[in-house]
């Protein structure tokens, strides 16, 4: 027989091997994830309670967490008490000033602010949809964008309001311009907060869009993607549960002095930020010549770009627990995700252990792309595309409902040919989207 502790520590052995070779316990977490967020989002859907707005209107009202910050902004606290009644009263302002109306759309042409969050929800408070724009174009760039979106009325950060010239005015002579100078802002915050019936924010399925937000322009002119609630409410709530974030945690977004002031818990990563930090000096205390590198309460760090040369470094160097990198885009159909404490899935853009693998496999796959063109392969006899080995060079697709391709995609605001442009047909069999 073999003794008990030694049975207990086999077993604990094999589970952990188990554990690290089929990733089970990131699948578990993902599943237990994405379960409860699917759960909050029809029961949300079933209540005609899809817009977000409704979630800053609960915390608002929740006397646990209603004087909680919100928005922590250039020294400035925000609480969802008072974002919630800025968001009332920039509602009433656009709806009773400007004639805004549910359904409609409004640009933003703001930079990173509180404003900018406060005029954004207040577009959510009255039933219609924000369009944001990028601050830094120019133009024709900047036209194109504007009348894209359909939007009758554009607020503009004084920041940029250079940009908003004479050639572009002209350019859209249906679009009201409103630069948000410290009078015009003053002018919304005396403004009587209205909350309007529930009727205004009403949408018939969580596919509808929610905000338009643009593509690079990598190819061409930015198109507008439409982001519907769906993947506004999953977005938010998966990252919040994923990074197991609460009532206390504080995510930063935009460094190290600043994460410390506001002793978040959680930051936020794109592209090249990490290695930025990395390469940098040191910063060291005035005072007391103490390195401050892991001096913070950053527990998790969560974006997409961070490079395996660099990930352990960044980890090592300022003391990061968790690594949350994801994969995705603006109108995708899906994305992926890779919850790293270790050194085991660095630099991986997703992962998929046994469980997830098998489910994900149905919905998503891999394909062969041809040398020549870049393109997915297609077989010369049956049309039909192959599924790229292990380890071999893809493209990653979605599989989408053949017969209502909206409720898997709901592609680029106003441009069909855009859209169908990224729909791929009969993929394994005549019949089925990808």
């Amino acid at each position: 027989m073999v003794p008990v502790p030694l049975a207990a520590a086999g077993a604990v052995a094999g589970a952990a091997y188990l554990n690290a070779r089929f990733s089970l316990a990131h699948d578990l977490l993902f599943f237990r994830i994405s379960a409860s967020t699917l759960f909050s989002l029809f029961r949300a859907t079933r209540a005609d309670k899809i817009n977000v707005f409704y979630v800053l209107e609960k915390q608002a009202h929740d006397k646990t967490t209603a004087r909680k910050p919100l928005i922590l902004f250039e020294g400035k606290s925000y609480t969802y008490a008072e974002t919630y009644q800025t968001v009332l009263r920039y509602g009433a302002w656009l709806r009773e000033r400007h004639g805004v109306r549910e359904g409609g759309v409004v640009s933003l042409d703001y930079q990173n602010s509180e404003t900018f969050i406060f005029l954004w929800f207040a577009i959510w408070a009255i039933g219609a949809k924000p369009a944001f724009i990028n601050y830094n174009l120019q133009g024709a760039a900047l036209t194109h964008c504007l009348r894209e979106s359909t939007a009758k009325l554009a607020i503009v950060d004084p920041r940029v309001a250079d940009n908003v010239t004479d050639e572009v005015r002209q350019a859209l002579p249906s679009m009201k311009f409103v630069v948000f100078t410290s009078d015009v802002e003053a002018e919304a915050r005396t403004q009587e907060p209205v909350r309007y019936p529930d009727a205004v924010r009403s949408e018939s399925e969580y596919v509808n869009m929610a905000i338009l937000i643009y593509t690079s322009g990598t190819t061409g002119m930015p198109k507008p993607a439409v982001v519907s609630w769906a993947k506004v409410y999953m977005a938010a709530t998966m990252s919040a549960k994923g990074t197991s974030s609460g009532p206390d945690d504080v995510f930063y977004t935009t460094f190290w002095k600043e994460v410390r002031e506001t002793k978040s818990t959680v930051i936020q990563y794109v592209g090249e930020t990490c290695r930025y930090l990395t390469v940098a000096p040191p910063e060291i205390d005035p005072v007391t010549g103490e390195n401050l590198d892991k001096k913070h309460c950053v527990r998790a760090a969560m974006g997409n770009g961070l490079r395996p040369d660099v990930w352990d470094r960044f980890k090592d160097r300022f003391g990061i627990d968790t690594i949350y990198e994801i994969y995705a885009a603006t109108e995708g159909a899906a994305g992926l995700w890779n919850v790293s404490r270790n050194s085991f899935a660095k630099g991986a853009i997703g992962r998929f252990g046994l469980l997830s693998g098998t489910i994900a496999g149905i919905r998503s796959t891999l394909v062969r792309l041809d040398d020549e063109t870049e393109l997915p392969w297609r077989d010369p006899k049956t049309g039909h595309c192959q599924r790229a080995k292990t380890g071999e060079v893809g493209e990653f697709i979605v599989r989408l409902p053949a017969e209502d391709i909206k409720k898997g995609f709901q592609g680029y605001f106003g441009n069909a040919a855009a859209t169908n442009s990224k729909i791929m047909r009969d993929v394994f069999k005549k019949g089925d989207a990808w």
